[in-house]
């Protein structure tokens, strides 16, 4: 790494109270400075007392940062230690962390005193240059002990700049054409790279192009326990509980040109993993490929301005091809509005064997084009087939996700203005009118929705249909005017983005006209709101007619339709008790050895739904020293799923708080467990979650 000599690189983190910078206070600062060649030159490391009640600190903050209420006791005051920080900071420091916004929130309130030059946030960039990451937490892109402990995460995420600026170094050496862009002045990292971009004297062609690595036709022999499925009826449901999923995909994977549908994507994830294992890598998703259409890339290129997301997608583009990647990673707001213009809409790939949800599969059954309506479906999971149908029809509203769809055509049509794309004139300024009418809309919408929980700790209420609703009168007005100007974008977008956005509006004025659930949440501190329908019941004869394609439904619960397995005995992959005492699993995982020093090497699931309860069972199986013995993971207190995940793939012995979802997700990851504990289960299903996840279960 060589980086500009000119400036100091500081790098920043603090440990939390918790996660709103608005009450909540820092307890440890981390500064870590390097010279530009990345060497530590010096660092400063500190706990710090907050001004809130000690006592409210409990168990939880240990479980995040490592600090325990003992440890910040005595500490000094913020002001304390300013004397001793002030030096770090100067008019060219250029401070670094990874979602340092955060971490400059806490500085400006509590070291109002300090100024710098300039910051780097090495989460996006982290998006940018490494790729298909489970989660962007920094533990996981440099794991090692010690995580969330300020001093180490401020080394970690230098560590990980230091990583993405030798990846750029490398790009800028391997293809010089990357340094044209990066050493563009609205780089975030341009003033501090000392490589300068070469003259571009002609356009740019020949782009390399990435190699879509498809998997070997590594389709499944037909064997005698083959199930045909020509010998199957269609629209039957079939029983499948006693025999498990691996031995069924096995018996089903010779077909070809077949859709398995599954009621969520773990579900998927772990069928998609069975099938990896047993050789069958070539799998299709009823989704986009992401694959780029390069006229248009070349004609992206060759733009005369850039943004500082545009140029990290060609550095994200770059890093692709050199490590022989086919499929874009895109995981950003900004890589989906950039793709939007550049995908290849004709390039269409057909695999013998498609996964899907529900959702997915009842939107594509929605599409106008469909390259697998030859396709026989596997309709998974059927006992929760009203369920996911029902969902998809009353499926949540989300204003900001119509916004942001808006949002990416004003900014497609600008590339196609910039890069002469569009043969036909077009006036952006109509879609620009369009989505500053929408945005007032939304801010109406809410500051209406707003009145229905005045007075009220409610999250979600019932609401009379807003078309008719006097709460609602200016919400109604400006609707009526949007809709009335919808027909305008027609001649302005591609027939395939007009159809997408009409689908939304045409939702929303359902959504209007109907008794609705509206449910509260928060975005960056903002209340927002999101609507949907009361849930829509289907007849079973209703329900079928919508699938063009010959389809089998199958159970997992369903005793009552046909046995497929008749002489079969369903096999128990996990063990599964209740305990409804927090003491007493305290008491079942501690009595599981003969001696609180030799701990089995058994990993448990505790199943909980309920967030507070969740939160006492963490508070007793800490105040038991369990964690001295466990990896303890509470996912329904964090809800960081891809951090957890990440947590538990390791050998140690795991005692992981969590539900139903989460459950899935560790058996696609294969993290083994030995034992389902259910402490609590909202609901009257029980039996059926418990029957869902032994199918789930890894063989």
């Amino acid at each position: 790494m060589n980086l500009n000599p000119n400036y100091r690189y500081i790098g920043l983190d603090f440990e939390t109270t918790w996660l709103d910078f608005s009450k909540d206070e820092p307890i440890q600062i981390g500064i870590v400075e390097i010279d530009h060649t990345g060497k530590i030159i010096k660092e400063f490391s500190s706990l710090l007392k907050p001004t809130k009640d000690l006592s409210e600190l409990k168990t939880i903050v240990w479980f995040i940062t490592g600090i325990s209420i003992d440890d910040i006791a005595n500490a000094p005051t913020p002001q304390d230690i300013l004397p001793q920080i002030q030096w770090f900071f100067t008019d060219n420091t250029i401070l670094i962390g990874h979602n340092i916004r955060f971490d400059l929130e806490f500085l400006h309130k509590f070291f109002p005193e300090l100024s710098y030059a300039n910051n780097i946030d090495t989460y996006p960039l982290a998006q940018g240059m490494i790729h298909y990451q489970s989660s962007y937490a920094l533990e996981v892109l440099v794991p090692g002990e010690n995580a969330h402990n300020a001093l180490q995460d401020t080394k970690n995420a230098l560590t990980l700049f230091q990583k993405i600026i030798e990846k750029i170094e490398n790009l800028q050496t391997k293809y010089p054409i990357v340094s044209h862009f990066t050493s563009q002045e609205i780089f975030s990292l341009a003033a501090y790279l000392p490589a300068k971009g070469p003259t571009l004297n002609n356009d740019i062609k020949d782009i390399p192009r990435l190699n879509k690595i498809m998997g070997a036709n590594t389709q499944s022999q037909a064997n005698e326990s083959t199930i045909d499925l020509w010998q199957l009826e269609n629209q039957k449901r079939y029983y499948l509980g006693n025999t498990n999923l691996k031995t069924f995909l096995e018996r089903v994977a010779p077909n070809k040109n077949i859709i398995l549908a599954f009621s969520n994507l773990q579900k998927l994830n772990i069928a998609k993993s069975m099938l990896n294992a047993m050789g069958i890598k070539n799998l299709g998703f009823l989704k986009d490929d992401q694959m780029i259409d390069y006229q248009k890339f070349e004609s992206f290129l060759n733009k005369t301005t850039f943004t500082n997301e545009e140029i990290l997608f060609i550095c994200k583009y770059y890093s692709h091809l050199e490590q022989g990647l086919g499929l874009l990673d895109l995981n950003t707001k900004s890589d989906y509005q950039i793709y939007h213009f550049l995908k290849n809409k004709k390039e269409k790939t057909r695999y013998p064997i498609v996964l899907a949800t529900h959702q997915w599969l009842f939107s594509y059954i929605q599409e106008t084009t469909n390259e697998y309506q030859d396709y026989d479906i596997l309709f998974f999971d059927a006992e929760r087939r009203y369920k996911s149908y029902n969902l998809f029809l009353s499926r949540p509203q989300d204003m900001y996700y119509t916004l942001n769809f808006i949002e990416t055509l004003l900014y497609k049509q600008f590339l196609e203005q910039e890069t002469n794309a569009k043969t036909t004139k077009s006036n952006n300024q109509k879609i620009a009118a369009f989505y500053t009418s929408f945005q007032i809309f939304i801010g109406q919408l809410f500051m209406e929705s707003k009145q229905l929980f005045t007075g009220n700790n409610a999250e979600r209420i019932q609401s009379n249909p807003i078309s008719t609703d006097s709460t609602f009168y200016k919400t109604n007005l400006i609707w009526k005017q949007i809709i009335d100007a919808l027909p305008t974008l027609e001649d302005e977008v591609d027939p395939s983005d007009f159809e997408t956005i009409k689908k939304q509006f045409d939702h929303i004025e359902t959504l209007f006209n109907t008794v609705i659930t509206i449910e509260k949440k928060m975005m960056n501190d903002d209340m927002y709101f999101v609507y949907s329908e009361h849930t829509q019941y289907t007849s079973w004869s209703e329900f079928i007619e919508i699938f063009p394609s010959t389809i089998y439904f199958f159970s997992n619960s369903d005793k009552a339709a046909t046995n497929l397995f008749p002489n079969e005995q369903p096999k128990i992959n996990i063990k599964t008790n209740k305990i409804w005492l927090y003491d007493k699993i305290v008491w079942y995982i501690t009595n599981n050895s003969q001696t609180p020093q030799d701990y089995k090497q058994q990993s448990f699931f505790i199943a909980s739904t309920r967030k507070e309860e969740s939160k006492q069972l963490f508070e007793s199986l800490y105040k038991s020293n369990l964690h001295n013995h466990y990896t303890i993971v509470a996912e329904n207190i964090t809800w960081w799923a891809g951090k957890n995940i990440f947590k538990l793939k390791n050998s140690a012995p795991k005692i992981i708080i969590g539900w139903y979802a989460f459950l899935l997700a560790i058996y696609a990851e294969c993290i083994s467990l030995d034992e389902i504990i259910v402490f609590n289960i909202r609901g009257n299903n029980e039996q059926s979650i418990l029957d869902d996840i032994q199918r789930y279960a890894n063989s």
